[in-house]
């Protein structure tokens, strides 16, 4: 009696274009209301206009962010992210 070993055989996904995807979450984040969408260090940063505060939300990506800075007015958050 032989036991028959199956054979694994690794799929050849298609490597997604980061370009692409980040192009794709930039434009869901913009209807959304993000403006000055960037990226620094290597995460997704934006501004965003909230009920009483505007902030610099930094790590964006599909289903959330990591953290965000608040400040009072818009362009200070503006301000923030650009330099």
């Amino acid at each position: 009696m032989s036991l028959a070993v199956p054979v694994i055989r690794p799929r050849h996904h298609r490597q997604s274009n980061s370009s692409t995807v980040l192009s794709a979450l930039a434009e869901v984040l913009a209807t959304s209301g993000y403006t000055g969408i960037r990226v620094l260090q290597g995460k997704v940063c934006a501004v965003k206009q909230f009920n009483f505060t505007a902030a610099v939300v930094v790590g964006l990506d599909p289903v959330g962010y990591d953290r965000r800075y608040c400040y009072e007015h818009r362009f200070d958050a503006q301000a923030a992210l650009a330099g």
